[in-house]
């Protein structure tokens, strides 16, 4: 008598879509670019070169660097060169325990052409705060003053508009991230995932899953 309980399911081959190495390329090309939207410039950057999930960059937030004395002025994000990432919430079914660290270090070598982008973005920012205060790094036109993170298709819609002028294409945040992670582990090997948020299980997928080349949304063969 067959017996359903004993039966064994092929588990489904997991697929890591990404996309190609000439597509981010072309991305960090704007990124480096002085000309480039800085608030676009700096999440390509988030997600390509930090592996920052749609979820911390929603909540990411500035330095919180109080003054010894009040004729000392504030450390800006250019001077501190670093971000705040948030901590995951503890969920029964949380399947990452988030990075080893939630300062994010920017990288001194970088300081050159990364330092006149955090400038210029903090410009667009204070722009858009219009005199109001807001610790969250990404503030979107229009929603300032709520003083909340901006949500996931603000995010989305960032990435979009970099793609499509980079690329005439659209390119999606969670392929953005998956691409980092493959660049990562071909580069530093797997471990490094999990320490940069990746859950354990997703992060050993990168090591032996199959991988899928992606073209960006709208892409045709010219």
């Amino acid at each position: 008598m067959f017996n359903p309980v004993c039966r064994q399911v092929k588990r489904p081959d997991q697929t890591i879509t990404h996309y190609s190495l000439e597509v981010i390329q072309q991305l960090c090309d704007y990124i480096k670019d002085s000309n480039a939207d800085p608030t676009e410039a700096l999440v390509l950057y988030l997600i390509i070169f930090h592996g920052l999930s749609t979820q911390e960059l929603r909540f990411a937030q500035l330095p919180c660097v109080i003054a010894l004395r009040e004729e000392i002025p504030v450390q800006t994000l250019v001077e501190a060169y670093y971000l705040v990432l948030p901590k995951p919430i503890p969920s029964r079914g949380l399947r990452t325990s988030g990075r080893f660290d939630n300062l994010l270090l920017f990288p001194s070598q970088a300081a050159m052409w990364f330092k006149p982008l955090l400038q210029r973005f903090l410009e667009q920012r204070q722009q858009r705060l219009k005199g109001s205060t807001n610790q969250y790094l990404l503030v979107a036109p229009g929603q300032a003053l709520h003083k909340k993170p901006v949500s996931q298709k603000t995010i989305q819609r960032i990435v979009r508009q970099a793609s499509l002028r980079v690329l005439g294409v659209t390119c999606y945040p969670k392929v953005l991230r998956s691409t980092a992670g493959v660049i990562f582990t071909d580069r530093a090997g797997v471990g490094i995932l999990s320490r940069m948020g990746w859950g354990d299980q997703q992060a050993f997928a990168y090591g032996y899953a199959q991988r899928q080349t992606v073209r960006p949304h709208g892409y045709s063969v010219r």
